[in-house]
């Protein structure tokens, strides 16, 4: 599913190193009439997609705060997105969790799969919150990470 969060809040994009608290994610289900179920795949738009061809900006992106990492955790998630470089807000230290407190939570308590730098400006402009999602990474033997290609399979509405 897709959290379209800046549309949730009356805005475009997140402003650089926004954290997204997990209070934000709940209101933005809400807003969009969707659940979150064990097992889904959960891409949250902040809007930083739009400045890719900004360095400094994207870089400077916004994120998730610790605590919309746990409420994702404690969903049952199989996997989370964003469209920024890194899932947590960097340079964001969390009081409890540390540095990428989403990382921790997620990656390695949980065994849930961060994914970033997604394009989800085409799903949001279709208001596309549910969908197929098939994430295909390269096979590396012992790594810890890898490129992939996400695919949204978007059943057309009549």
């Amino acid at each position: 599913m897709l959290l379209d969060v800046p549309v949730s809040l009356g805005a475009d994009a997140l402003e650089p190193g926004r954290a997204i608290l997990a209070a934000e994610l709940q209101e933005c289900c809400a807003h969009q009439g969707v659940t979150i179920a064990p097992g889904d795949v959960v891409l949250v738009r902040t809007g930083n997609g739009r400045f890719r061809s900004d360095p400094e900006r994207y870089l400077a992106g916004p994120g998730m705060d610790g605590s919309a990492s746990l409420w994702l955790a404690e969903q049952g998630v199989l996997a989370v997105g964003a469209d920024n470089m890194a899932w947590d807000v960097i340079g964001l230290v969390d009081p409890e969790f540390g540095t990428l407190p989403g990382h921790l939570l997620l990656l390695a308590r949980s065994g849930i799969y961060i994914l970033e730098n997604l394009l989800l400006e085409e799903l949001a402009a279709a208001a596309a919150y549910r969908f197929s999602f098939v994430c295909t990474p390269l096979k590396l033997v012992g790594a810890t990470g890898s490129p992939v290609r996400p695919i949204a399979l978007v059943t057309p509405t009549p």
